[in-house]
């Protein structure tokens, strides 16, 4: 849910290839991955790892949670495309109990859109322009309710008492009024994905669920070190709604903290950039030599 412009200065290429996996490797674009030797690039080594992964930068890091060495955390990662919930223990990412969400910042653009032209009156093209636009109206203007239900009431109430006006602003120039309290709608789509039209839990459940499917031992530690990653995680109010969703979820007297790093939306860019600097990280990738004696299937083995 950001922009990056990365590439290489002069005639110098990458020695090793980290791509992002935002769907935990399968045995298909590991081997997609791998691709990039049979394509011709000149690369040493190629390590691909789960996006959220990333976040356990180093050993002993996990987010570095209020600045003491964390080996276990659950890592909530709500990207562009997809939300992943994954929990980290002694420096291991868990993945049999992890889980994906299609509730994202792709998913709230594409609601936005809809209920702008829907509710509005306004014709939005599907351009890069207009796309740019809603992203940057969603990032200035929505936010997560504490209570949804009672917020809605008072910005009802304060519109109708003529004290209160939500202006969007689009590219062109145009004003328009919803009649709603959009963007407090928006900020609610991730813990109710029902305004999707999808029949799925928010993604507060996700979390409680895996959480309950760990191990007993590491739970508490675990609901103690709810660390939130993803662009899609930046609407203020968002690690306050979900620290007291989870609350609701879990057994009275849980202790339950919700870390809310302020540059989260470069998290897995940062961990996977501090992974890539240790001295062992030659060792966990797959090199060339051993991709011409063992084919892609030797990605299947390294990284599966």
């Amino acid at each position: 849910s950001a922009f990056t412009k990365a590439g290489f200065g002069g005639d110098r290429q990458p020695l090793r290839v980290f791509p992002t996996a935002i769907q935990y490797p399968t045995r298909t674009n590991e081997n997609r991955d791998t691709d990039l030797w049979r394509d011709g690039h000149d690369v040493r080594g190629i390590r691909v790892l789960l996006c959220a992964g990333f976040l356990y930068d180093r050993p002993g890091r996990v987010g570095n949670v209020r600045g003491q060495p964390t080996p276990t955390a659950l890592v909530v990662d709500s990207g562009y495309a997809v939300t992943w919930t994954l929990p980290v223990h002694d420096h291991a990412p868990l993945v049999h109990p992890s889980r994906m969400h299609d509730v994202s910042g792709q998913a709230i653009d594409d609601w936005l859109q809809q209920t702008v032209m829907n509710e509005v009156g306004v014709e939005l093209p599907s351009n890069g322009a207009w796309g740019i636009a809603l992203w940057l109206a969603k990032t200035e203007r929505c936010r997560v309710a504490r209570d949804f239900e009672e917020e809605s009431m008072r910005w009802k109430k304060s519109v109708n008492d003529g004290g209160h006006d939500e202006i969007w602003e689009l590219p062109d120039g145009l004003k328009v009024k919803p009649n709603t309290p959009l963007g407090l709608r928006a900020g609610e789509v991730s813990f109710n994905p029902s305004m999707l039209g999808l029949d799925v839990g928010g993604l507060q459940y996700d979390a409680f669920n895996v959480i309950m499917n760990c191990n007993r031992d590491i739970r508490d530690e675990l609901c103690q070190n709810v660390l939130l990653a993803g662009g899609n995680t930046l609407f203020p109010g968002f690690g306050a709604r979900f620290k007291c969703e989870l609350k609701g979820l879990f057994k009275e007297g849980t202790k339950i903290n919700v870390i809310s790093p302020r540059n989260r939306a470069y998290s897995a860019w940062v961990g996977g950039s501090m992974l890539s600097e240790l001295s062992t990280f030659e060792g966990m990738c797959v090199t060339r030599a051993e991709y011409e004696e063992g084919g892609p299937e030797i990605a299947n083995k390294k990284f599966l």
